[in-house]
């Protein structure tokens, strides 16, 4: 059987060997690249997040948060691999449970795709990450998400090489 699979194998090897190019000459070659647009690799990237957040909530990090909840705001890289890199506590949730499992799910974050507009990995996410107890919380605390951020854009000047979003357990936005 061993035998008969290896003859099989080699015969199929010298007949590709020895067909002609020119036999394939007219059949097209299709090259299928997953290149994709800069909202749909913030909405990518956004889901990546959303499901660590939800798998760090469930695996107990943030067990005893103090509260409702918060935003933590997380600064990082993507290193070559695609991989979190110079992971920052940006602004504090006010509850080090909530900053800790924010943390921890940029970290977890592996092989992102690089951003599209860009060359090399050296342009900086700013994640606001939402831990909530319901759907009105979260709405409230989005909408402070995005006053905060307008509020560090006008105080700082928006960076053209800087990339903001808003993620909760289970969503992204």
């Amino acid at each position: 059987m061993k035998l008969a699979l290896t003859a099989a194998c080699a015969a199929s090897l010298c007949l590709s060997a020895f067909i002609p190019a020119a036999a394939f000459a007219d059949d097209p070659i299709v090259v299928k690249s997953r290149q994709v647009t800069a909202s749909q690799w913030k909405v990518d990237l956004s889901k990546s997040l959303s499901r660590n957040l939800d798998d760090g909530l469930r695996n107990g990090l943030a067990r005893y948060m103090r509260g409702s909840g918060g935003i933590a705001a997380i600064t990082f890289r993507l290193d070559e691999q695609g991989r979190a890199d110079e992971v920052a506590l940006a602004r504090s949730s006010g509850d080090i449970q909530v900053d800790r499992v924010a943390k921890w799910a940029v970290r977890r974050l592996n092989a992102v795709a690089p951003y599209p507009a860009a060359a090399n990995r050296a342009m900086q996410v700013r994640a606001y990450l939402i831990v909530a107890p319901d759907q009105d919380v979260y709405d409230r605390m989005a909408h402070t998400a995005q006053d905060i951020e307008r509020q560090r854009q006008i105080a700082q000047g928006h960076s053209a090489g800087e990339i903001v979003l808003t993620v909760l357990p289970g969503k992204s936005a």
